[in-house]
């Protein structure tokens, strides 16, 4: 879904759009196909990181350099839920 909508959107304008709810953001890849590396994708999600802890959230965008396999979706579905309850 969100390769489509960058057609139209900047990535970081939608990352801090869907802020204060829980993000992953992996998978990245450059205009050139190259992955992102962490440092570059910690500038890039900044703003957003920003905006969620402006809205009080500390479940800020989780990042992952690598691409979104089944153990990174895992890992981050159970962080989510972590999270949630530790805000109930």
């Amino acid at each position: 879904m969100l390769a489509r909508m960058l057609r139209w959107f900047d990535e970081t304008d939608l990352a801090a759009a869907v802020a204060p709810k829980p993000l992953l953001i992996c998978g990245t890849r450059d205009k050139y196909g190259r992955p992102i590396p962490a440092r570059r994708m910690e500038a890039i999600y900044k703003e957003a990181r920003s905006r969620y802890k402006a809205l009080c959230r500390e479940s800020a965008p989780r990042l992952a350099t690598g691409p979104c396999g089944l153990r990174t979706l895992t890992e981050w579905l159970r962080w989510v839920q972590r999270t949630e309850q530790a805000l109930d």
